[in-house]
């Protein structure tokens, strides 16, 4: 994970599995895909849903560049 990343800012660790982004399954997306909805310039936030072992987390998280 990126210091300073929307990750990071999120408590993302690693081995975390991300499930959802913004309510939606995050498994229907290619990782192509995923990569561009965290890339796209309009983005304001997203709202991130994971699990960690047996728990589920979730946050609202602000979008930002990390390039």
């Amino acid at each position: 994970m990126l210091a300073g990343s929307s990750a990071e800012a999120a408590g993302v660790e690693l081995g975390d599995v991300l499930e959802s982004i913004d309510d939606a399954p995050a498994s229907k997306h290619t990782l192509e895909e995923l990569r561009e909805v965290f890339r796209s310039p309009s983005a304001t936030e997203w709202k991130l849903g994971w699990r960690r072992g047996d728990e589920r987390l979730s946050v609202t998280v602000p979008a930002k560049s990390i390039i």
